[in-house]
């Protein structure tokens, strides 16, 4: 009998110890949506977003956001892809048309791909956007960016989507989570 409550244990406490590495700590700030997949306007499996997530990365004052999508991220790709988070940090500006002041980006442009911050709150005073390039991280049909709170203006909660675009604009979004355009259907994040 204690043998084999021993050999229990032995199983059962590294599976226990993989477990809690994935429980996020109790205070940490995560907003999550889900996206029924198959309904993006493209026939490419890694521009149909399945869930996207925005998580605070405890003692280090930066956001993940990350997006899981139907299929893998393979090469070779079309000139230009945008997997793309939307945040609207200030509501007071959506009346003048800036409602998302800040977009995270991982972009695949000319055989390469990059990770960005656009903050866009220049636009409010006659000024021009900048970019600022930020880590990610691909590992098949996931896809993770990771932004320095300052970068954003520190905010304490916003509005935010996903999406993903096959090309710079006009090109349009081929799929938004959650469901809906740019100005509507934002999810929050709140620290």
């Amino acid at each position: 009998m204690k043998k084999t409550i021993k050999h229990s244990l032995v199983l059962v406490l590294p599976i226990l110890l993989v477990a809690v590495m994935f429980i996020p700590p109790a205070n940490t700030a995560s907003s999550v949506v889900h996206d029924p997949t198959g309904d993006s306007d493209s026939p490419a499996p890694y521009l149909d977003i399945v869930h996207a997530m925005v998580t605070e990365q405890q003692g280090k004052e930066t956001l993940i956001f990350m997006m899981v999508l139907a299929g893998p991220i393979l090469e070779p790709l079309e000139s230009v892809l945008i997997w793309v988070f939307h945040l609207d940090t200030n509501p007071a500006t959506s009346p003048v048309g800036l409602y998302n002041e800040y977009v995270i980006r991982v972009l695949w442009s000319s055989g390469a791909f990059v990770g960005q911050v656009v903050d866009r709150t220049p636009l409010l005073t006659g000024g021009v956007p900048s970019i600022t390039p930020i880590p990610f991280s691909i590992d098949g049909r996931t896809v993770k960016v990771f932004a320095p709170l300052e970068t954003l203006g520190n905010p304490s909660s916003f509005g935010w989507n996903a999406a993903t675009r096959p090309g710079f604009p006009p090109v349009a979004y081929v799929d938004f989570a959650p469901d809906g355009g740019l100005a509507t259907d934002l999810a929050t994040w709140t620290q």
